[in-house]
């Protein structure tokens, strides 16, 4: 990523009143905010705590065996807290016993969280908030709504928000080689699984693909090129391929083979643990998503639109644009 001394402002960070699984900036005045709603954090926590609680999933971790089957939900495809069907006295216990696992389900919570407000900070850092604020006179995270369509290009806003991603995957690469070189950044339990590239890279491309599987309801071809935000499995199809890029230049890392083999473990290692704790069975379907010849086909697309995306921004960005 391009650095530059220009001061970045310090958005106001606060949650959001809300059960859906999102988050939001926008700005007022001279002042920005961003928001995380409730519904992200009670869907993250019980996710990730439910993987960990099974003696299936990611057996290498701790001591699984020290927890029955996790109960299941009956789909994970959660765009809404309320989808979880949580009891209002919270009497179902959804964290494991296992000490290392309730810390490394943390962990993965933490990776998912600094993702996400990397993506809405990546809106505010490159322009995106006081672009799309200068043509619709605000900004909210964008809802498919006709009107907007009037005034935005719907594939602007798409590249927006894979250049968004492609930013949180930077630096949460960035975040992850500081662990390797800083090893008293972690508690000592943890430090085991995040020593090398090959283990905390599959452990960052657990909890990613994790996040967006949870949205694959939202893989939709039809109408593809209208929507405001491209479909979760393409999002996560291309930040996987940014975060393999940038490991490739790192010292020590694995070999581009070896790359490629452990993300498409990890993948499976996710479709298995959704299948663990849920009633839906095996779903491959936002894994394969991505790989159809005209989805695949649109994602180059907004990669190469980033070229023309970028004179809109130029006015507005906080920093040099790092879109190539």
């Amino acid at each position: 990523m391009a650095r530059s001394n220009v001061h970045l402002p310090e958005p106001y960070i606060d949650i959001v009143d809300n059960n859906e699984t999102n988050a939001y900036v926008t700005k007022r005045g001279d002042k920005y905010f961003l928001g995380i709603t409730y519904g992200t954090i009670r869907v993250f926590n019980d996710v990730f705590y439910r993987m960990m609680e099974s003696k299936n999933i990611l057996t290498e971790i701790g001591d699984p065996e020290r927890k029955m089957d996790t109960d299941k939900i009956f789909s994970l495809k959660l765009t809404s807290m309320g989808q979880l069907a949580i009891p209002e006295q919270d009497s179902e216990n959804s964290v494991p016993i296992d000490n290392v696992r309730i810390l490394f389900g943390f962990q993965l919570i933490k990776m998912a969280f600094e993702f996400l407000v990397w993506h809405e900070l990546a809106h505010i850092i490159y322009g995106h908030v006081d672009y799309v604020h200068s043509v619709l006179g605000s900004f909210v995270e964008l809802k498919e709504r006709e009107e907007y369509r009037k005034q935005l290009d719907p594939l602007v806003s798409q590249t927006l928000e894979m250049d968004a991603d492609r930013f949180a995957a930077q630096q949460s690469i960035a975040v992850l080689e500081m662990l390797i070189s800083n090893p008293d950044a972690l508690t000592p339990a943890l430090r085991p699984y995040f020593n090398t590239w090959p283990s905390v890279f599959k452990m960052w491309t657990f909890s990613t693909y994790t996040f967006f599987r949870l949205f694959a309801d939202h893989n939709h071809a039809a109408g593809i090129r209208n929507a405001f935000h491209p479909p979760p499995s393409l999002r996560s199809h291309l930040v996987q391929a940014v975060a393999e890029a940038v490991i490739r230049g790192a010292n020590d890392a694995p070999s581009s083979e070896d790359i490629s083999i452990i993300r498409k473990d990890t993948i499976l290692a996710v479709e298995w643990a959704f299948h663990e704790i849920s009633q839906k069975g095996l779903d491959f379907s936002h894994l394969s998503f991505s790989i159809q010849d005209d989805i695949f086909s649109h994602g180059i697309f907004l990669m190469n639109n980033s070229k023309n995306v970028r004179p809109l921004l130029q006015p507005f960005t906080l920093m040099p644009l790092d879109l190539e």
